[in-house]
């Protein structure tokens, strides 16, 4: 088992990092290529955000980045440039995804969108 103090180090340190990932902050270049060298920064974790499917499923790294690098689902740049890269899911418009209720919802309407196939990978989406 764990010591106590390792484990709460640990969630600390991820929720410190989950706020900075997702904070809408630019951090300098310079600072960002050395800082995603040891953490997850935001410009990297964005791209995991992003509405082309192939994107979504890299940049999966908490708190470090090594682990993305190790099995290959590291992505520094989006297919789409940084200004360019949509983010969230195509199925979904505004007015759906706006509200609490309406994300809550969304899986229980008959008329959704989303389907398990919808967001399985293809061809056309992987690019491949």
């Amino acid at each position: 088992m764990p010591p106590a103090l390792a484990v709460a180090c640990l969630e600390l340190a991820d929720v410190v990092v989950n706020l900075f990932v997702h904070a809408n902050v630019s951090v300098p270049a310079w600072m960002d290529a050395g800082l995603r060298r040891v953490l997850i920064t935001p410009d990297m974790h964005r791209i995991h955000h992003s509405n082309e499917y192939a994107e979504q499923n890299t940049n999966f790294g908490v708190v470090f980045p090594w682990w993305d690098r190790l099995f290959g689902t590291y992505r520094a740049e989006p297919a789409a440039g940084r200004d360019n890269m949509g983010v969230g899911l195509r199925e979904i418009d505004a007015k759906q995804g706006a509200s609490l209720v309406g994300m809550l919802a969304l899986p229980f309407r008959s008329n959704s969108k989303i389907t398990p196939t919808s967001c399985a990978p293809t061809a056309n989406r992987a690019g491949v």
